[in-house]
């Protein structure tokens, strides 16, 4: 009669028991990871810009994401000294403090020999004169506090950026799924929105589109362009590998497919006709995501899935939006207050150029400009074209800043997309927010918001490689079967 032995080693299966020796090298198991403090605190500010700075004018909840915006940036700084940030940072965050020198070079007094030259001060000039007042030291802003509110205003979009530039894979990826949840939010937000009515409690907003789903947003397109940036990073985590538990990585697939035709299906509510226009490039970059997956490491989403969920959302949004988007389209394009804006600003600009009128002050300037063939009963705070309010406030170099900008996102996303990785692929999913963002500025000004201004920060940090620590050697990593190549 044979006994049965104990298995002498708990946790590990009988049948290799017997197969480790004392010299037979043991396999690393993975400890989970603790939440630093500076990406905890990155997750907390990024959750606030997005629920508190949905409006672009100011608010209660804007100061508040400027004040939690402090801490990232100074925890970012310090912690750039033990991680520099790659060569491929330098050009963006160049292209920020130019920006950033530019605004405060508007605030700084000048002598009345110099600023009354500048091109649209003589109304300025005349006032004073009218008031036999001599020209007093002025900056080249015409709205100071405006341009210094402005200022405050780099304050999220910089702590973000930096705080990715810090960020490892695996805390990008939780930056990822906090928009994703707060995705959900905003969908469930804007269906009591629309349950409830233009005079429901669910609006946070007094001045804001009570007629469509807005979120957590004061105007439509604004909540459609949130949704629209969330639409690629569904889709990245839809085609992610699998990591270590099979069940698991499916039942997260299924949630991120069902997650990417949601998103698509609620633009429908926000009735925004720039959001249903922006719907095609923005599921044509979700499937460049998809497809920087296709080489490579297993995935348990093919792009196929993906395309079939986003043409089932658009169907639906086809089946239950259509009347109600398409008679925004229908109105009257000479009635469009974009089309009566855009020739007005226009020569705005090219009267306040080459230094422009400061940044903020494009309310004021248009008071002043408006004339009874372009007056309209809207009241009027932005150009609803954030290039043309740009060079209208920022001049000459403001234009030259736009086209840094554009031309490094331009190289660095045809980077991205000649790579078969699995970083490509989240860093396929920031450019796309960013040229999302850049889209619709042509039509409104998304940028101009905390919230999308800092989801648009968060897209420029992906595209740029995670930093890489230094420090001693501790041999070579063990890759687990189905481990995700991002880091």
């Amino acid at each position: 009669m044979h006994r049965r032995m104990a298995n002498p080693r708990p946790g590990v299966p009988a049948a290799l028991a017997g197969r480790i020796g004392p010299g037979t090298p043991r396999m690393p198991m993975p400890q989970p990871r603790r939440l630093e403090p500076g990406l905890l605190a990155t997750l907390l500010f990024l959750s606030a810009a997005l629920l508190l700075g949905g409006s672009s004018a100011a608010a209660p909840g804007t100061d508040v994401v400027r004040l939690a915006s402090i801490p990232v940036m100074l925890i970012a700084l310090w912690r750039l000294r033990e991680l520099p940030p790659s060569a491929e940072a330098w050009w963006p965050l160049g292209i920020f403090a130019a920006a950033v020198a530019l605004t405060i070079a508007q605030l700084i007094p000048l002598p009345p020999a110099l600023w009354t030259h500048f091109p649209g001060r003589q109304t300025v000039l005349d006032g004073f004169r009218a008031a036999a007042i001599a020209p007093p030291w002025a900056p080249l802003s015409l709205t100071p506090d405006a341009t210094f509110a402005g200022l405050l205003g780099f304050l999220p979009p910089a702590a973000m950026f930096l705080a990715v530039l810090t960020t490892d894979g695996l805390g990008r990826r939780a930056l990822l799924a906090t928009v994703l949840v707060i995705g959900v939010l905003a969908v469930i937000a804007g269906m009591m929105q629309m349950a409830t009515g233009p005079s429901g409690p669910f609006r946070p907003y007094v001045v804001t589109n009570l007629d469509s789903a807005v979120g957590f947003f004061a105007n439509r397109n604004h909540q459609a362009a949130f949704l629209l940036c969330a639409v690629p990073l569904a889709a990245y985590w839809a085609v992610r590998p699998a990591g270590g538990g099979g069940q698991q990585s499916a039942f997260l697939a299924a949630v991120a497919v069902a997650l990417f035709t949601v998103l698509v299906v609620s633009l429908g509510l926000t009735r925004s006709r720039a959001g249903v226009i922006l719907l095609a490039p923005a599921l044509a970059g979700s499937a460049l995501v998809a497809v920087r997956r296709r080489t490579g490491a297993y995935t348990l989403v093919s792009p196929a899935i993906l395309t079939a969920a986003g043409l089932t959302g658009v169907a639906l949004v086809g089946l239950f939006a259509f009347t109600p988007i398409a008679n925004r389209f229908h109105a009257e394009l000479d009635q469009d207050l974009r089309v009566r804006l855009t020739p007005v600003v226009a020569q705005a600009a090219m009267a306040y150029s080459p230094p422009g009128s400061g940044l903020g002050s494009f309310e004021t300037v248009y008071r002043t400009i408006e004339r009874p063939p372009a007056m309209v009963a809207d009241y009027v705070n932005h150009a609803h074209d954030d290039y043309l309010e740009t060079w209208l406030e920022f001049g000459w170099p403001g234009l030259a800043i736009m086209a840094g900008f554009i031309a490094w996102w331009l190289v660095r996303s045809i980077g991205i997309a000649r790579r078969r990785d699995g970083a490509a692929s989240m860093a396929m999913a920031g450019a796309v927010m960013v040229g999302i963002l850049m889209a619709h500025s042509i039509v409104d000004y998304p940028l101009r918001t905390p919230a999308l201004a800092t989801l648009f920060a968060l897209g420029c940090g992906l595209m740029i490689a995670p930093p890489e620590r230094r420090g001693p050697s501790r041999g070579p990593a063990i890759k687990r079967p189905g481990e995700p190549t991002d880091r």
